[in-house]
């Protein structure tokens, strides 16, 4: 009888009190494998948004850090800014246009 039993459960007690969560039962991956494109397509903004800003930062602290004038400074900080914003709003208005035709059907 004890055989029977354990062959209905996929995994021994052990396994799921141990350790961490087995990767198929994170909430990320059960989005990503059930196909979710909307989601997919949220992670790849993110991701891309992240290192373009992080590239972008890590420019402003170069130039931060090098002896240029203070006038300069103000420009490269201006357009620093500048640059930010417009990254910021190309990606917002990128996202939500996916998100409208993928809820529209026009995207699957």
């Amino acid at each position: 009888m004890a055989k029977e039993e354990r062959s209905e459960m996929p995994y021994s007690a052990a396994e799921e009190t141990s350790g961490p969560a087995r990767p198929k039962d994170w909430w990320f991956f059960e989005l990503w494998y059930a196909n979710r494109e909307l989601f997919k397509e949220l992670i790849k903004h993110v991701v891309i948004f992240g290192l373009l800003f992080s590239a972008l930062e890590g420019f402003h602290r170069v130039l931060n850090g090098s002896h240029l004038p203070a006038e300069e400074l103000a420009l490269l900080n201006k357009f620093h800014f500048w640059t930010s914003v417009v990254l910021f709003v190309i990606f917002t208005i990128s996202l939500t246009i996916k998100a409208i035709l993928y809820e529209i059907g026009v995207r699957k």
